[in-house]
């Protein structure tokens, strides 16, 4: 009974900040997300929940949210990056995808842990 109040409180809140997010194209915490997502998987079948809309909020971040999509474009620089990093003969190029990726990393408030991730990887860089 606790969690249901809980959820029948949370369920709205979070709603809220996302549907702002997806008006101002931001994109929401990871956090407000996850807990979105797990409540939803949880009570969404609920008759007091079900009506409301919230997985109508959460379908709009799809891939053609544009911080969405550009979230997958970073997503899969990093991996290419990384890729590259460790076949003979593309440092070079793997270096300068990280360091592309590493430029990006006011994109979207800041919000995305790929560009910060090509930044740590570049701190540790070794030419060789």
């Amino acid at each position: 009974k606790t969690l249901t109040d809980f959820a029948k409180k949370e369920l709205p809140r979070l709603d809220k900040i996302i549907a702002q997010n997806i008006k101002d194209e931001a994109i929401p915490g990871a956090f407000v997300l996850r807990r979105q997502q797990a409540l939803l998987e949880a009570f969404g079948k609920e008759t007091w929940a079900a009506n409301k809309g919230y997985a109508e909020t959460l379908a709009k971040l799809n891939d053609e949210f544009p911080p969405t999509a550009r979230e997958r474009d970073r997503e899969k620089m990093m991996r290419e990056a990384f890729k590259l990093e460790g076949t003979q003969g593309k440092r070079a190029e793997a270096k300068a995808l990280y360091e592309k990726l590493a430029a990006r990393k006011s994109e979207d408030g800041g919000q995305s842990t790929w560009p910060k991730a090509a930044a740590y990887r570049l701190q540790w860089w070794l030419e060789g």
